[in-house]
């Protein structure tokens, strides 16, 4: 028999020996499969026994491809060991899957797999355990990962983690992704597509259990930062206390990534690097739904210290690793990045600083919402990579959906952007690339001359490569000193389409280049600064570049329309975002509130009522004069509504944009019951009400259980009122809000929203008598609903999204934007897909900067205006009419 230690005794003695400084939890396991293939325990139901396969034969002649117990060659622990083998024969496909235990194994969300394996040649580590269940779906496809963050697919190679002729350790947390499933099969699976050559290796010590475990890692505290903030920041688990040395003198990648770990597995929320600098010599891997944050000097702003500064230790290499890959509904902020081996005159090869992978990262988990925010690159070779990194799973594609691009800048060598296969709306903003950043870094970044950077770049370097990006808005993109400024280049899938307002590209050889885009639309640009020493623009297809009210020096080719100078505003917006001047956190979790909560990991949806626990949380901040009432990740049920006082932000777990993603709700999620069915949606008691002076709310989702497409639309009150001068929403989901909303009941001057996406199913955002609003980086698109992770019987599907949710309800019935009455609104970078409506003006004056709709219902416009002065600074439209009544567009492209 084997010797099996306590899993909680192996994991103390794991951390003590390597990272001394982890945080444990405590945990349990109730054994649902074990065997070690020992003689006495569970034997194999099948020996050398392929279910199906393609292009796979034996490891030499007179063999067949084999899977079976061995005793006295490799084991893990014991004599015996799960021995496989075989040769890859090339071929677009090349596996064979081994049907090795017939088993009746229920899993839910606490399930999980635990094995161990030996590769003996590089084929050997495309081989992995793999179940099927009884509803015919597969562990492989169901976005499972390990704890690496993995693929748990045999054809992800295991990220090409693990070393030959040793045991390595493989564990997932399946049950997040196959909750309520029964696994009726084991396979052991080799797979590889194109592959040639023998595989051998052996498995052993299979377990699959079910863990309860209770966190003690989450530490929520309000940080004081060294340098300024837009928002109060709250670190859910501080890096150092994991280990990580912020002095530049130890290797901080391990101590980051399980910092990452256990954010990923309470939940979601914010990883916290303070000033210091961190030793980085592999891919940090931002899982979904958290967020990895650092104390951040804006590099044009102030002197001295960056703050949280990454040194970037990796290895050189056109394919080397990336050094962040962000995941979906997760984000990178506040960071600097130093690459301590670069050099100006003859540049180092590197992979991407970041890296957004979509849904070729493990899958549905990773494809939507990823943010890159408030960093600096001082001497990248290669910036952003977006769906650059090709799929690790079969049958996986690379696309994404609506990444954040903000406040980005720095010095890049070789390419700043390069990003492709966007199937909705990207928002990009102040991204800012020139040579000064690396060339005013000082002494302690090895700081070359501008020149000597320029000598390069003007030659070498292209600052934006822009392929099949689906409708993105480009507000405030700058470069300076590259050869090319921005390359429309070949897509993936589809071709090129956006707008770009306030550009800023100067000093290069070429300012615009256009090598495809869709042509149908083509490509604008308005108040834009376009300089070229050889040309402004070079538009090497049939399609057209608008150009409206901007300055071009350089000669133009191909279809190039210039108009102006205008009448389109010279300024471009922009809002300080409120928040609340009293930094004191009040945790719905913790006493004396202890508001209940299940794991947003499901699978079954929160029972006890949490609505008088986070009331009373925040009264008392209310009753104190401020604060920050913070409600964790979890599920939380509230069957009425909730109040939240002058100067208090009710806060979730989310530092970016978030949203559900395909089958996975992690996060804060507020559970809404209250009006279900009500005659007056627009005016009963809303969800939320912000009710006072600098009420806001952030971080969160709210999610109606009782509101299915699929059993039909129920009306219900208004998500969100604000009732009060500069409250603010700002990275809240709505998956499936009736009335999403109201700002036009009370007056709210000042008012600010940002980044909200969802269902909106009839009004989104309604504005009534104020002034000075600004709303930005919103959108809506009815796929929102089908692509949560509730586990709900009976839950709308995207295959039915047009015939329930699109079609039935909100091309015949949805507004994105209704305004009436306000003065000096501003909306920036707003979209909405399936809608009847974008923007409706009743009175008052709009100033509207990329606005897109798409695939409008019958008699629906982009813009409607009865009365008031409105202005459209490009538009975007697909189907459905432009406009009705008076309104300014400067800059339309439309189908």
């Amino acid at each position: 028999m084997k010797k099996r230690f306590s899993p909680l005794i192996m994991a103390f003695l794991l951390a003590v020996s390597c990272f001394p400084f982890i945080p444990l939890a405590a945990s349990a396991d109730t054994v649902l499969f074990t065997t070690g293939l020992e003689s006495g325990q569970t034997a194999p139901n099948f020996s050398d026994t392929i279910d199906f396969s393609s292009n796979v034969s034996g490891i030499s002649s007179g063999l067949s491809p084999e899977a079976s117990p061995r005793s006295g060659e490799q084991a893990h622990t014991g004599t015996s060991a799960l021995m496989y083998s075989g040769n890859a024969n090339g071929g677009s496909t090349t596996y064979a899957y081994f049907k090795v235990f017939t088993v009746n194994i229920p899993v839910t969300s606490a399930s999980k797999l635990q094995y161990y394996i030996y590769p003996q040649q590089d084929n050997g580590r495309y081989m992995a355990v793999d179940f099927h269940f009884t509803d015919g779906s597969t562990l492989r496809d169901s976005g499972s990962v390990d704890q690496n963050g993995n693929t748990v697919h045999p054809a992800g190679g295991h990220g090409g983690t693990i070393p030959l002729n040793a045991w390595s350790p493989i564990n997932s947390n399946f049950g997040v992704q196959n909750a309520g499933k029964t696994i009726d099969r084991i396979w052991v699976a080799y797979d590889r597509a194109g592959s040639t050559g023998n595989f051998r290796g052996y498995i052993d010590d299979i377990t699959i259990s079910n863990t309860t475990t209770t966190s003690s890692v989450r530490n929520s505290v309000i940080v004081s930062t060294l340098y300024p903030t837009s928002d109060i920041v709250i670190s859910d688990y501080n890096v150092t206390a994991f280990g990580a040395d912020n002095t530049g003198v130890n290797d901080a990648t391990a101590a980051i990534q399980n910092a990452i770990d256990a954010c990923y597995n309470d939940g979601g929320g914010t990883v916290w690097l303070p000033a210091g600098t961190y030793k980085v010599s592999g891919t940090i891997q931002v899982k979904a739904f958290c967020s990895v944050r650092g104390d951040y000097r804006d590099a044009d702003s102030g002197s001295g210290s960056y703050g949280t500064v990454i040194a970037a230790n990796l290895a050189s290499g056109d394919s080397g690793p990336v050094l962040f890959r962000i995941g979906g509904s997760a984000s990178v902020q506040g960071l600097t990045v130093y690459y301590p081996n670069q050099n100006a005159t003859s540049p180092v090869h590197y992979n991407y600083t970041f890296e957004i992978p979509g849904n070729a990262w493990i899958g549905s988990e990773n494809y939507m919402t990823a943010s890159i925010m408030n960093v600096t690159m001082l001497n990248s070779y290669r910036g952003i990579g977006i769906s650059t990194m090709a799929s690790d799973h079969s049958g996986g594609s690379q696309v994404h959906e609506q990444a954040t691009v903000k406040n980005v800048k720095g010095t890049i060598l070789y390419r700043g952007v390069e990003a492709y296969n966007g199937a909705d709306v990207g928002t990009w903003e102040h991204v800012n690339f020139n040579s000064s950043y690396w060339a005013n870094a000082g002494a302690s970044y090895n700081a070359p001359s501008a020149t000597t950077i320029k000598n390069w770049t003007r030659t070498n370097a292209t600052a934006f490569a822009l392929g099949d990006l689906e409708w993105d808005q480009f507000y405030a993109m700058e470069a300076s000193d590259f050869n090319i400024g921005i390359n429309i280049v070949t897509g993936q899938r589809i071709q090129f389409s956006g707008a770009f307002i306030w550009a800023n590209i100067q000093n290069t050889n070429i300012a615009v280049k256009v090598d495809n885009m869709d042509t149908r639309w083509g490509v604008s640009f308005l108040r834009s600064v376009l300089k070229g020493s050889t040309a402004s623009v070079q538009n090497n297809t049939a399609g057209y570049v608008k150009v409206t009210d901007s300055d071009l020096t350089g000669a133009t080719s191909g279809t190039v329309t210039i108009s102006g100078p205008g009448t389109s505003p010279v300024v471009s917006p922009s809002a300080a975002t409120p928040k609340v001047s009293r930094a004191v956190l009040y945790d719905v979790t913790k006493a004396p509130y202890n508001a209940p909560f299940s794991s947003s990991r499901g699978p079954a949806l929160p029972t006890a009522d949490a609505t008088s626990a986070i009331q009373s949380a925040l009264n008392a901040a209310g009753s104190a004069g401020g604060g920050v009432v913070y409600v964790p990740a979890g599920w939380f049920k509230v069957s009425t509504h909730l109040t939240v006082p002058a100067n208090v932000e009710l806060r979730g777990s989310a530092s970016s944009p978030t949203r559900d993603q395909g089958g996975s709700s992690a996060g804060t999620v507020l559970f809404a019951y209250e009006g279900k069915d009500t005659t007056t949606p627009d005016s009963s008691t809303a969800f939320i009400t912000l009710n006072g002076n600098t009420a806001g709310l952030r971080g969160l989702r709210v999610f109606y259980p009782e509101n299915n497409p699929a059993a039909g639309i129920k009306a219900f009150p208004y998500t969100i009122r604000g009732n009060g001068s500069s409250v603010y929403i700002v990275n809240v989901g709505l998956p499936n809000s009736y009335n999403a909303i109201d700002l036009m009941t009370n007056r709210n001057d000042n008012h600010y929203v940002e980044k909200v996406q969802g269902t909106l199913f009839k009004n989104g955002i309604t504005v009534g008598l104020s002034t000075s609003g600004y709303i930005t980086g919103i959108l809506t698109n009815g796929n929102a609903v089908c692509r949560t992770g509730y586990n709900i019987p009976g839950w709308v599907v995207e295959s039915n999204v047009f015939s329930q949710v699109i079609d039935a309800f909100t091309r015949p019935n949805e507004t994105l934007v209704t305004v009436n009455g306000a003065s000096d609104e501003k909306l920036v970078n707003v979209f909405a897909y399936g809608s009847k409506n974008g923007l409706v003006v009743q009175s008052g004056t709009v100033n509207a900067f990329n606005l897109g709709t798409d695939n409008l219902g019958s008699g629906g416009y982009t813009v409607k205006v009865d009365s008031g002065l409105v202005n459209v600074m490009n538009l975007m439209r697909y189907n459905g009419t432009t406009s009705l009544g008076t309104v300014t567009i400067y800059n339309e492209m439309h189908l």
